[in-house]
């Protein structure tokens, strides 16, 4: 099955055996879930709730910005198409699940917001291949990242460039051989509820 037109709906489920296909279409929905193939082609997807990819199913992502409001969920296979995947909830709690290459991984929050990379299914790694931006605007209006459960640091992988500022970073771990240089930025590093390595 393949959609020619643009497309804005609610939830939207890809069922499994289901093909789709979106050429340069844009794509708007509350909340995507995929069990199927999808080919997101090269044009903006906005989902103002959340992403999931379940196991066994295939997502081949937009080569342009995929937007997302909510959770993003991969348990199956995420093929990053050079694309941008930019988290913007505003003032809330996103969560990453699953383990997943990025190729720009982008979060700016414009006031106090946290980012979780989720543990409780054991652990991941967040490779990113492209560029690696996770930022908050002031002291007081920061991006809080933090590795959930505090037991095991949540692993990143930041392998191309990096631009983190007004943040605050707790049980994660850069795996990178390079370390993430916070050098004239504004960060906390606390260790308080989980190690901490790689900056």
């Amino acid at each position: 099955n393949s959609i020619s037109s643009s497309s804005s709906i609610g939830i939207t489920t890809i069922n499994t055996g289901v093909t789709l296909s979106m050429g340069s279409n844009a794509f708007t929905a509350y909340d995507f879930i995929n069990n199927g193939t999808v080919a997101a082609g090269s044009g903006t997807w906005t989902l103002g709730f959340g992403f999931t990819n379940n196991l066994d199913a295939t997502f081949t992502s937009t080569s342009g910005n995929l937007n997302v409001a909510g959770d993003f969920t991969n348990n199956g296979t995420f093929n990053h198409n050079s694309g941008t995947v930019t988290l913007t909830n505003q003032g809330g709690h996103q969560t990453i699940y699953g383990s997943t290459t990025f190729y720009n991984l982008t979060k700016l929050a414009t006031q106090y917001s946290e980012l979780e990379f989720n543990l409780a299914a054991g652990q991941t790694t967040q490779t990113i291949q492209g560029a690696l931006t996770l930022k908050g605007v002031t002291s007081t209006d920061y991006l809080y990242v933090v590795g959930f459960p505090y037991d095991t640091p949540a692993k990143i992988d930041p392998q191309g460039t990096r631009d983190l500022d007004f943040i605050y970073i707790t049980n994660v771990s850069n795996i990178n051989s390079t370390a993430i240089d916070l050098a004239g930025k504004t960060y906390t590093l606390y260790a308080g509820e989980g190690a901490i390595s790689g900056f």
